[in-house]
């Protein structure tokens, strides 16, 4: 099943985001991870296991960042190691890029063949995920620089390629963060706000349990961006 969430604010986010976390656990189990902005550059940590078994507070004290996205990890398809947690990263020429996904992505011929025709590199990571990391990172690394129109436009031919579910939260390095779903809006995801800070989650719970309120939910093409 899984969950992600995602918070940005002017403020240290990582004991918010660490707190929404831990209302996903249901969502997964077997491991769980996070990626923020260290300064300026993005930073990750995984662990297997239970999120509430594990002792990071020494870590978390530690971070003092302005953004960053978790995920807690079912695993539906790919082994079950440290490796297969999220978040990914991917490092590209241009931009360092972290991904968050909720969902199943079909592995169809018209995928294969597009990866294949445009040398798109796949790592070793067995999870469907790496797919969608690797397309958006191969196109966002075209560019020295990024505007909205360039991600939307990116983001438009994956609607194109790729079938099945997919909740999406991307860091990227230098930028900012996007935040995307499929076209048929098969898993809920939801939006909420305290103040200038805000937050994406899988379930409101994760939101309302933090005094955040909630903004509403994200539906099916819908794109965020917060540069």
């Amino acid at each position: 099943m899984c969950g992600i969430t995602a918070v940005i604010s002017n403020e240290n986010i990582i004991y918010d985001l660490y707190e929404s976390l831990y209302h996903l656990q249901h969502r997964g189990q077997d491991g769980f991870g996070i990626s923020y902005m260290n300064k300026g550059k993005v930073d990750v940590v995984k662990y297997k296991g239970l999120l509430s078994a594990t002792d990071i507070n020494q870590k978390l004290n530690e971070i003092n960042s302005y953004i960053g996205i978790g995920h807690v990890r079912y695993p539906t398809k790919g082994e079950n190691t440290i490796n297969e947690c999220q978040p990914f990263l991917k490092q590209g020429e241009n931009y360092k890029i972290s991904l968050v996904h909720n969902g199943h992505i079909w592995i169809t011929d018209k995928l294969k063949n597009y990866f294949k025709i445009n040398n798109i590199e796949i790592s070793n990571i067995t999870s469907d995920s790496i797919y969608l990391l690797s397309f958006i990172a191969y196109h966002i690394n075209k560019h020295k620089t990024l505007d909205s129109l360039k991600i939307k436009d990116i983001i438009s031919e994956l609607y194109d390629l790729f079938e099945g579910s997919y909740n999406c939260i991307c860091m990227i390095e230098g930028y900012g963060l996007i935040c995307f779903k499929d076209p048929q809006s098969i898993r809920p995801l939801i939006t909420g706000f305290k103040g200038d800070s805000y937050i994406i989650s899988s379930e409101s719970v994760s939101i309302t349990s933090l005094d955040y309120k909630i903004m509403g939910d994200i539906y099916n093409n819908e794109l965020l961006i917060f540069s």
